[in-house]
């Protein structure tokens, strides 16, 4: 997600600095390599309608929530996505030479 939304921002800022540049007045003083100063409200506001994006897209799409599901971090569902990315991490030779060279150790719990 912070990829997306550093993304969405980035995008918001370079339409605001051409936006600046096609008014006369900033463009005349603007050379090339110079650094624009943006205001705290208005940098605010491009993270603002980038999470609104963001949660708009994941409302429809649901990858937050799969990413859940992925990882067995869903409290309110099953296992059978995670179980199944296990499955899926094992037919990659890396993972299954680094899984069968471990063995679990068995805890008991001693009162």
């Amino acid at each position: 997600m912070n990829v997306q939304l550093k993304r969405l921002v980035r995008q918001q800022y370079n339409d605001h600095v051409h936006r600046l540049l096609q008014d006369n007045a900033h463009s005349s003083t603007f050379k090339p390599g110079d650094k624009g100063t943006i205001p705290r409200e208005t940098l605010i506001d491009f993270v603002e309608k980038a999470y609104d994006q963001i949660k708009s897209e994941n409302i429809r799409k649901r990858w937050i929530a799969e990413a859940f599901n992925k990882c067995g971090l869903n409290p309110w569902g099953d296992d059978t996505c995670f179980l199944k990315h296990l499955d899926q991490l094992n037919e990659i030779g890396m993972y299954k030479a680094l899984t069968e060279a471990h063995t679990a150790e068995v805890l008991e719990r001693r009162v």
